[in-house]
């Protein structure tokens, strides 16, 4: 090979070399146009299934509502466009209306649809009404809110209510004791409408007020436990115990007489419900007249 031919032999090899570079970048834009179009397709057809899969849910769901609470007679009334809750009125109220961000004090049962076993009933064991702010209170299950919300003072009322509106899919295993996906069925009577004031937090509670509080949830344990809702007293207690768990400024021997008190109820609580390690405990801190210590204490 002369010397005049490796010039001419290198210049074709590196124009070689240009045009597969440029054929390969070609195939490379044609890839890369061909992925978006893929790309923008997948994400078109996931939007549509997936606004069919929520219209399918909703259909489902509202289905779901209508077969499991059929209107119970002419006279209920849904009260949501699911027809979660129908709502009766057993008695017409005269008095103010139970709108939301006021306080309702109500009297009312609950039982479980398909058995008809009793759940709650404020009336049980003289505990006394119960008391919770309108359309926000955790006090009471949503379905409640709803009815009381159509309510007037002193008026009495009947409803069946969905799972989605009570206890949930999963039903409660503490106090009370509520199966899985239970319709619920309440009578409920509006007792009185109010402006709310809420509870300060017991942080900013004056040592008068936080004993006077402890006081009347022990009495209502008290009850719970002579009428034997064991649980129902544990949590009264418990409550109780919230309010006189820190060292008192002022009234000391009262604050911690009512804390003592309480203790020593709680001990008898746990001891009927069989559970002698924490009983132990707390038969410990009566004792000793030891300050209450939370960790000794499984709320529920």
């Amino acid at each position: 090979m002369t010397s005049n031919d490796r010039p001419e032999k290198a210049a074709s090899k590196t124009e070689a070399t240009e045009t597969e570079a440029r054929g390969i970048m070609r195939e490379g834009e044609t890839l890369k146009e061909a992925f978006i179009r893929k790309k923008e397709e997948y994400f078109r057809d996931l939007e549509r299934a997936s606004t069919v899969t929520e219209e399918a849910t909703k259909l489902d769901q509202g289905e779901q509502m209508k077969q499991l609470l059929p209107c119970p007679s002419p006279s209920h009334v849904p009260l949501c466009d699911d027809e979660g809750v129908w709502m009766q009125i057993k008695r017409e109220g005269v008095g103010e209306k139970a709108e939301k961000g006021k306080k309702a004090t109500i009297h009312y049962t609950a039982r479980i649809a398909d058995s008809g076993r009793e759940i709650e009933n404020s009336r049980a064991g003289g505990e006394g009404p119960t008391e919770f702010e309108v359309g926000d209170s955790p006090l009471v299950r949503k379905g409640v809110h709803l009815i009381v919300e159509r309510m007037s003072e002193g008026e009495k009322a009947s409803a069946i209510v969905h799972y989605s509106y009570a206890y949930g899919k999963e039903g409660q295993f503490s106090f009370p004791m509520v199966p899985q996906r239970a319709t619920i069925e309440y009578d409920i009577e509006l007792v009185s409408v109010d402006p709310y004031i809420p509870e300060p937090p017991i942080f900013e509670m004056s040592t008068s007020m936080m004993i006077a509080s402890a006081i009347r949830e022990k009495e209502l344990g008290n009850i719970a436990f002579r009428s034997g809702l064991v649980e129902k007293a544990q949590v009264k207690y418990q409550k109780a115990l919230s309010y006189v768990q820190f060292k008192a400024d002022e009234q000391k021997q009262e604050y911690n007489n009512v804390k003592v008190s309480v203790l020593a109820n709680l001990t008898m609580v746990l001891i009927k419900l069989e559970d002698f390690g924490q009983a132990c405990a707390m038969a410990t801190l009566v004792e000793a007249s030891f300050l209450f210590c939370p960790s000794f204490l499984t709320f529920p």
